[in-house]
């Protein structure tokens, strides 16, 4: 995977003739940091599910589940709203990961 990273950053780097060295790490190291974001995010989502399935009874977990989505689809049209109002990606990212850090203290 690293092989075909520095690749794409190479090409980037070659085709923006005022790209430097330093700004082809930074594209990896986002790249990689998303990559690893992604799949912790997955697994944090799972354990959240499962856990709120569990702190119900069989009867009432079908309308927990419905609850906890809608939850999740409010959060997408959430990120769109924040995404059109704070220009920067930096405190984009900010806003979506401190609720994460919030799940996880809740888990642990």
């Amino acid at each position: 995977m690293k092989f075909v990273t520095k690749s794409v950053a190479k090409r980037m780097s070659l085709r923006h003739e005022n790209a430097t060295s330093t700004e082809a790490d930074r594209i990896l190291a986002c790249a990689g940091l998303t990559r690893r974001a992604v799949l912790l995010l997955q697994g944090l989502q799972t354990c959240t599910f499962v856990l709120i399935m569990e702190l119900f009874t069989a009867q009432h977990r079908t309308l927990v589940g419905t609850v906890f989505e809608v939850f999740w689809g409010t959060g997408v049209l959430w990120l769109a709203t924040a995404g059109f109002l704070l220009q920067n990606w930096r405190h984009i990212q900010l806003l979506i990961t401190l609720p994460s850090v919030l799940a996880v203290v809740y888990i642990w």
